[in-house]
């Protein structure tokens, strides 16, 4: 088993197809693919049991037990002896895993999840794999070969600067470069100049991807996390310290920590060894974007109150 964990749009589920694709030839009884969307809107959620009539269809069962307790048990028995290859994509509910966990060594999974899952390394020896954005000279090659080498050459020091701001996600990058394709006679420093402002850079990109995803990660939180997070979104800079963020929210360090705790599990804020609270550019402008748009004086009520 791996568990791949990682940001909104930084690419897990990229990774992981890819890997299956590569180790596809050492699993001759099949492959299994589902996507819980386990952060999308409840009513796009996958539940274990709707997986499991899938995969159990998938497999030739001629009779679908109702229950997902009974469905868990056929999947298991058919797996048995059997050399597969299943992937579980955009898990949120670790009790999803359990129930598609299969009996048979010859099996290997590979879970992909905004949250990390590190009960799936205690209880089933999986291998944790976290994806972090790319460097600045892959994030750069990733534009390039969308709006062409020669664009992205000529205007180096802009595409560093779009890269930076863009957070080096893979996702966030992908459709900056498109952006700028669509205007193949316009210098690409004017194009980034527009793109790079805190206020209108993601509503000009519109309903995209990159939107949804973000949206997807934040209502996971609770409205006390979610809270904080469009107030650290807030701060002038992409990093504070524990302490400053206390200081800046108005409440004790390990409440602050507490909620923290939740919004790293979510790839939304990242924590360093050295207690640094990191923000990244098109994370914390989304943040920003929702500030504004909350009604200051019915909804922003700071600070929550004490988390018992």
């Amino acid at each position: 088993m791996a568990a791949i964990d990682g940001a909104a749009g930084v690419g897990k589920t990229a990774l992981a197809l890819r890997l299956a694709h590569d180790i596809s030839h050492q699993y001759v009884d099949g492959h299994l693919y589902a996507d819980f969307g386990g952060f999308a809107p409840p009513e796009k959620a996958a539940s274990a049991g709707k997986v499991l009539m899938s995969f159990l269809t998938a497999m030739g069962a001629t009779l679908v037990p109702d229950t997902a307790v009974e469905r868990a048990s056929l999947y298991r028995s058919l797996l048995i002896e059997r050399n597969t290859l299943i992937v579980l994509d955009n898990v949120n509910d670790l009790d999803d895993v359990e129930q598609l966990m299969p009996a048979s060594p010859g099996c290997a999974v590979l879970v992909t999840s905004r949250r990390a899952l590190p009960s799936l390394v205690a209880r089933h020896n999986a291998t944790r794999v976290v994806v972090r954005p790319l460097s600045e000279d892959k994030s750069i090659e990733l534009m390039s070969i969308v709006i062409g080498n020669d664009r992205a050459e000529a205007a180096g020091e802009a595409m560093a600067m779009l890269a930076r701001r863009c957070g080096h996600l893979p996702l966030a990058l992908a459709l900056a470069a498109e952006q700028i394709a669509m205007y193949p006679n316009r210098p690409v420093v004017e194009l980034v100049d527009e793109m790079i402002d805190d206020e209108d850079r993601l509503r000009a990109w519109g309903n995209t991807n990159l939107r949804e995803v973000l949206s997807w990660s934040y209502r996971n939180l609770s409205p006390d996390a979610a809270l904080l997070f469009q107030v650290f979104s807030q701060h002038r800079d992409s990093h504070l310290s524990v302490a400053a963020a206390a200081a800046l929210a108005g409440v004790p360090a390990l409440q602050v920590r507490r909620l923290l705790h939740q919004l790293a599990s979510l790839h939304l804020v990242e924590i360093d060894s050295d207690q640094v609270i990191r923000l990244h550019e098109v994370v914390r402008a989304y943040g920003r974007d929702l500030a504004t748009a909350v009604d200051a004086e019915e909804q922003r009520i700071w600070p929550p109150p004490t988390v018992a």
